[in-house]
């Protein structure tokens, strides 16, 4: 989670600056975040409960 908030934020700069690359970082932003557990997905989303639980 913390890489896709380092990335996401890395990619913004990259976006108002013309020498950094944006999109590279935001789609690893993407990943990172993708990647979570459903557990973290659950609780980053508020109260809902994980599948199965």
């Amino acid at each position: 989670m913390i890489l896709g908030v380092i990335f996401g934020i890395i990619g913004v700069v990259g976006f108002l600056l013309p020498l950094v690359p944006g999109t590279p970082f935001l789609l690893m932003a993407a990943a990172c975040f993708n990647s979570m557990e459903p557990e973290e997905t659950a609780s980053t989303r508020g109260n809902e409960s994980p599948p199965g639980a």
